[in-house]
């Protein structure tokens, strides 16, 4: 029989025509009025334990099962615009373009999963449907014999290569021009080039010493162009720094309102709207790459609007870092470009294995540290972290720091504007200083976390919240103006690490570092930036830019690691015969204060990140010191177990904590609080159980004996949705009250908005019986019927209810369950477990 497959308000509909072996037609031919809306089924459906041989007929009740199967799966966001999906002109940076799953896999059936739509906003991903999604990709791929299959299989394994060229060449373009840019940004606000309004004073003034006293005869302080008395007691070039400091801190708040987007959120059903470029957005690739869906966060919105707002935001002098967003701007440059193959397109297990990658090419445009970014990867941020993802996150972390070597935009050759080298080895009296640089870095980082908490509430109950570009403003203006008086608080948080970490000589006196002549000048001068920049970065925490909190954290822990540093150098100059000091040598400094600034820049870090391997890795590629390996592993590990004694959480978790994401960390392990009891329980125990009626009917379940009218499918769906966590919810299909397969809620609710646009409130709904049945009166009913069975996962992962809960959370952790169906010894339905839920439980929260 030929079929034809026709589209009309985002349905597939089939209509016997003629006689044809084949599949139907993918054609749009013109509709009337008298097009059938849906087609009522008379025929047996596929059994669920067996499918049918691929003959002319069983293709052809395949059609018409999936007949309600959606040209464009979409969320339930009012778009009913039909997609013509032709061969070769389909737009690959839409993913929307696509079906997450493929109609015409019929082997995609036989695995009994159940079909999908795209997963809804702000809900976890099914990792074991992809897995299996991904292994019958490739056997039916295998299957091709002959050249033509080996060219396809090969081809296959060449686009992840391709991809993970592209986002690591990509991601190291943008990081250039963000720096370029930033740099060029940051001049501006205290004068300009006579010969080129363009360049750099670097460039401005190449030959000219890199002394802070001696000026640049091209370039044209702003004081110098337009002398002016002065206002509020503070000069020309003051007044100009200021207002060019706010300028460019309104206008990276400005563009970040343009990533806008009304998101879901745990607190509250409502829609809220969430500025994806704002922030770090560590925390949130964190999530998403522990298998749970944040729309609009690594879309190309973002990207753009990120990369732009991130390059005013750094120019502003604001205590912020440009590390961690761009680690989000490499892996939305991952998510956009895996939208340009198939394979990842419509898989998102597939797609975070990019992400991945993606994450470590972004940490090593940010540090110039390829390797770092590999382990960055692994240790901190990806979930599912196999041996493929690790060879293809080295090639994408190698492939973005060539590309910033090359295009080298900070003209010194550098990856990084705080890259050092050191020649001198350490002693071994240094282990004691070093240690207690790690103690000093941990405290600090236990206490940040607990005073970003506590600022954030704070700047709830006053309302700062609530006016995001006025706490910017007014933000930028007290930075700038405590920043002033000294020239190495007004230069960037990047280049100031850089002068910390280096050593002081005759030929470069670090900007003015190294120029007093006094110890207790300098001492004086290093305090007041070690507490200045303390107090900008907990006030400048959380406001609505794009900002991390690595450069910050290692401009603090710079400052006092080099304190330390200078007192034991001025220790060991004042009693240089004593027994510690005796392995000193007579004709140079023993004491490098910069190597002390860059332990305490790694300790600090490590008590606000709770990085260790990749850190260790990140500073010895930053400095090109292997020798110094041991004090930073050494104050790394102080600084660890210290920041974990004052506070459990590290700045990301307790982020992530805070927005309310249902972050499953499979490295933590889920203890009461000390002093509270956590008494045994079983999945039963936790299980959402389903309401019984008078009629022995479950609220929250479907049989398969029975139809459902569209009123009763909105009755159910209402019921679900006043539940906490009905996007990750769904309905246990039975066969009296024995489990038979698993509906989710979101498949459910794709079905009923469809019907409703089409305006065919008459339609009933069925599930086919085991057997392969049709229930009692389907095959001769009058009214339109639907078959849901295609969407029901038909084998859904089943515990006994007395099964431990220990063993409940392995199973979420290590196999990435979405949701667990709770039954009894017999097989009995009694309810449901799905992540959020199970989540809630581990941290003690109220389950109703």
């Amino acid at each position: 029989m030929e079929g034809e497959l026709w589209r009309r308000s985002n349905f597939v509909f089939f209509e016997e025509s003629g006689e044809n072996d084949g599949l139907a037609s993918l054609t749009s031919p013109p509709m009337d009025s008298t097009t059938p809306l849906l087609r009522t089924p008379r025929s047996r459906s596929y059994s669920r334990n067996s499918f049918p041989p691929a003959t002319a007929s069983s293709r052809q009740n395949l059609s018409r099962r999936l007949s309600f199967y959606p040209s464009r799966l979409d969320s339930d966001d009012g778009a009913s615009l039909i997609l013509k999906r032709q061969r070769g002109t389909l737009s690959y940076l839409s993913r929307r373009n696509r079906n997450y799953d493929d109609l015409e896999d019929e082997s995609l059936f036989q695995e009994g999963n159940g079909l999908r739509v795209w997963y809804d906003d702000y809900t976890t991903i099914d990792w074991i449907h992809d897995y299996v999604k991904e292994r019958v990709r490739i056997r039916r791929l295998r299957s091709i014999g002959g050249w033509r299959g080996w060219s396809l299989t090969r081809l296959d394994s060449l686009q992840a290569w391709i991809l993970i060229s592209i986002i690591g060449v990509s991601a190291g373009v943008i990081a250039s021009l963000v720096a370029f840019s930033q740099l060029w940004l940051t001049d501006v606000k205290t004068g300009y080039c006579s010969s080129n309004f363009f360049y750099r004073k670097k460039y401005c003034c190449p030959n000219a010493p890199t002394n802070a006293t001696i000026p640049c005869p091209q370039w044209r302080p702003w004081e110098e162009e337009h002398p002016i008395s002065e206002y509020w007691g503070m000069s020309m070039s003051q007044e100009v720094f200021m207002i060019g400091s706010a300028a460019f801190a309104l206008l990276a708040a400005l563009i970040t309102t343009l990533s806008a987007t009304a998101s879901k959120s745990s607190h509250s059903s409502h829609r809220q709207i969430v500025y994806h470029a704002a922030g770090s957005g560590v925390p949130q690739v964190k999530t998403i790459l522990g298998g749970f869906v944040i729309r609009g966060c690594l879309g190309l919105r973002t990207l753009v609007v990120k990369s732009i707002a991130l390059a005013f935001a750094v120019a502003s002098g604001l205590c912020i870092g440009q590390q961690g967003p761009l680690v989000h701007i490499a892996c939305c440059v991952g998510n956009v470009s895996s939208r340009l193959f198939e394979k990842y397109a419509t898989n998102e297990a597939k797609r975070r294995e990019m992400l991945s990658a993606a994450s470590a090419a972004g940490v090593s445009v940010a540090f110039g540290a390829p390797i770092g970014g590999v382990l960055f990867s692994l240790e901190e941020v990806s979930y599912y972290f196999p041996s493929k993802t690790m060879w293809r996150s080295f090639l994408c972390a190698l492939l973005a720091a060539v590309t910033l070597k090359l295009i080298n935009p900070f003209g010194a050759g550098k990856l990084v504007m705080f890259q050092v080298t050191y020649d001198h080895d350490w002693q071994r009296f240094e282990l004691i200083p070093f240690l207690l640089i790690g103690l000093i870095g941990g405290a600090y980082g236990g206490l940040f976390v607990k005073a970003s908490v506590r600022w954030s509430n704070f700047r709830q109950q006053i309302g700062l919240d609530r006016n995001p570009i006025i706490e910017v403003v007014l933000v930028s203006l007290l930075t700038a103006y405590l920043s002033y008086g000294s020239y190495l608080t007004r230069i960037g948080n990047n280049e100031l690490i850089g002068n910390l970490f280096s050593e002081c000589n005759s030929d470069d006196d670090l900007q003015g570092l190294c120029k007093t002549t006094s110890f207790g000048e300098m001492m004086r001068l290093i305090t007041w930036i070690l507490f200045l920049k303390t107090f900008l970065t907990v006030v400048t925490f959380g406001i609505r830019i794009p900002s991390g909190i690595f450069s910050p954290s290692m401009v603090v822990g710079a400052c006092g690691g080099r304190i330390i540093g200078m007192l034991v150098d001025e220790l060991q100059k004042q009693h240089p015969d004593h027994w510690m000091f005796s392995q000193c040598p007579k004709d140079r400094d023993c004491i490098i204060p910069g190597v002390y600034a860059m332990v305490g820049a790694a300790a600090t870090l490590s008590g606000v990140t709770r990085m260790t391997v990749s850190l260790a890795v990140i500073m010895v590629e930053l400095t090109g010191a292997l020798a110094y390996v041991i004090p930073i592993m050494c104050s790394i590990m102080v600084a660890k177990w210290t920041a974990d004694f004052i506070e459990s959480k590290s700045i990301y978790d307790s982020l992530i904590r805070r927005n309310g994401h249902p972050y499953l960390d499979h490295k933590h392990e889920y203890h009461p609080k000390t002093g509270s009891t956590r008494h045994p329980a079983d999945a039963g125990d936790v299980a959402e159980r389903p309401t019984m009626t008078e009629m022995d009917e479950y609220l929250e379940c479907f049989s398969i004996e029975k139809r459902y009218t569209s009123l009763e499918i909105e009755a159910k769906m209402t019921r679900l949705s006043h539940s906490r966590w009905h996007e990750d919810g769904g309905f246990a299909v039975l066969y009296g009250q024995m489990l038979i397969g698993y509906l989710a809620y979101n498949e459910l609710s794709h079905a009923w908005n469809q019907i409703r646009k089409a305006q065919d409130m008459n339609c009933r709904f069925y599930f086919s019986r085991p057997d392969g049945d049709l229930p009692d009166d389907v095959e001769d009913s009058p009214v339109q019927e639907l078959d849901l069975s295609p969407w029901m996962d038909q084998a859904p992962l089943s515990v006994r209810s007395h099964t431990s809960m220990e063993l409940v959370t392995e199973l979420f952790v290590k196999l990435g369950v979405k949701t667990l169906c709770i039954i009894e010894d017999d097989g009995t339905f009694v309810g449901l477990i799905h992540k959020k839920r199970l989540l809630a439980w581990l941290l003690n929260e109220d389950l109703s």
